[in-house]
């Protein structure tokens, strides 16, 4: 076997109905895989070797086991990436159909006991599409391992309807947020340093906590104050925004979610209901390119927080390093010839320039500033699920393509495929996304 390649693993070869077989086989391929990393230490290849060989197991053990045709068996989370470590688990989705038989849920059985027996670490779980969605819905850390997914084996038009599903839910700018304060407690539990865990980079945040009260900027329907509303013990988060509607839908995501420290108030950023030095903490995200008068709305916030108190905002980078926004939006651009804002002009990208949040936090009086660049990938997996998350939940897309004739949309979107295409030629399609994160203190 060369070393440069995953032993390949065949139901016409050692893939025989024996479990003994079947870990022997896992055995040589992760003996020949170390070997070659001995000879060249290839990290990358050797991460993505050693998943190709589970993916091969996999696939022999599915088929010889007579799974049903209407499942699908899904790699996810760092295995759903491709690249999976030596002595991690490897987490799969068992995808099931709406209705089952009792024959095919015992298979499935069969199958986890197999995968265990032969030594894989198997982290699984067994859903619908539909307890899919409501487990993502409701923790960030599933919705992140179900975006990034593959089909190993079994249904593919059952993936497909999974993977668009999935997407279809996601909320871009809630989705970075969320990371962010998930990546926050990550470093808290660690103590802030480098050295308890991964290298990631160090974030000043806002680490809310205790009986903190926190002020959410333009939260909308409710994130991400509702997600810090569960990290305060005795605290309490204001969400606020100028559309009343929007905080009737933030009452009821809080209600749904059992989250009882947060109030609402609909109200203008630049001339807010508060007294002088009241929040321990502001959070505004994604709200800072669509204020009228950012200074003004800049040194409202720093009137209202505490001596002290901090304030973290996220913005949008650059075009460029947002393909997901760029990819349909300058091809809608293009061919309807739509206007270019005036300059200055509220927008997605009014506050990408390097510094230009940080210069803003300056002249309204913040110390300590830092900016962070935190970028993403977008797993659509298809171009037609890339395509329809931002045609119905894209509003400016929405807005713009309601203009155009038949005709002119479908030239659109052939367009956006080639785009696609052309940039993901092996048609894993995940896009780039990048946005500034910008920290000050009072």
């Amino acid at each position: 076997m060369s070393s440069g390649a995953a032993p390949r693993v065949t139901r016409t070869s050692a893939f025989s109905s024996n479990v003994n077989d079947w870990r022997q086989t896992l055995a040589r391929g992760r003996a020949a895989l170390k070997a070659a990393f001995g000879e060249k230490s290839d990290a990358t290849k050797a991460l993505q070797r050693q998943c190709a060989l589970v993916d091969e197991a996999l696939r022999a053990i599915w088929s010889e086991t007579g799974q049903a045709d209407e499942l699908a068996l899904i790699a996810v989370g760092g295995y759903g990436r491709g690249l999976l470590y030596p002595y991690s688990d490897v987490d799969v989705l068992i995808l099931l159909p709406d209705e089952i038989g009792d024959s095919a849920r015992a298979g499935v059985e069969a199958l986890v006991g197999v995968l265990w027996d032969i030594g894989l670490e198997i982290g699984h779980s067994v859903r619908t599409i539909g307890e899919c969605q409501d487990e993502a819905r409701r923790d960030v850390t599933v919705q992140t391992t179900l975006l990034e997914s593959r089909l190993v084996a079994g249904n593919r038009k059952q993936y497909a309807r999974f993977a668009s599903a999935i997407i279809k839910d996601l909320d871009v700018a809630y989705f970075v947020e969320a990371k962010l304060l998930e990546q926050q407690q990550r470093h808290t539990r660690f103590n802030d340093t480098a050295y308890n865990l991964e290298p990631n980079i160090k974030e000043r945040l806002l680490k809310p906590k205790g009986k903190d009260l926190v002020l959410d900027v333009a939260a909308g329907t409710g994130e991400p104050g509702l997600t810090i509303a569960t990290m305060l013990t005795g605290g309490k988060v204001i969400i606020t925004d100028l559309s009343d509607e929007m905080l009737v839908i933030a009452r009821e995501n809080a209600a749904r979610r059992g989250i009882k420290n947060i109030e609402t108030r609909a109200c203008d950023v630049c001339e807010m209901p508060f007294a002088d030095n009241t929040f321990d903490a502001i959070s505004c995200r994604f709200g800072f390119m669509f204020f009228p008068d950012m200074l003004l709305a800049a040194k409202e916030m720093v009137r209202v927080l505490k001596p002290g108190g901090r304030i973290a905002t996220s913005v949008w980078n650059v075009p460029e390093k947002n393909f997901w926004v760029t990819a349909i939006m300058g091809t809608i651009n293009k061919n309807m010839e739509l206007p270019p804002p005036p300059p200055g002009a509220p927008g997605m990208f009014r506050c990408a320039k390097d510094g230009f949040i940080s210069n803003l936090f300056l002249q309204a009086g913040l110390n300590n500033i830092s900016q962070t660049e935190i970028t993403g990938k977008l797993n659509c997996n298809t171009m037609d699920a890339y395509w329809n998350m931002m045609t119905e939940v894209g509003a400016p897309i929405v807005a713009a393509l309601s203009k155009a004739d038949d005709v002119m949309k479908e030239k659109i979107k052939k367009e956006v495929y080639m785009a696609l295409n052309q940039k993901y030629p092996d048609g894993n399609i995940q896009i780039d996304s990048s946005s500034l994160v910008i920290y000050g203190e009072k």
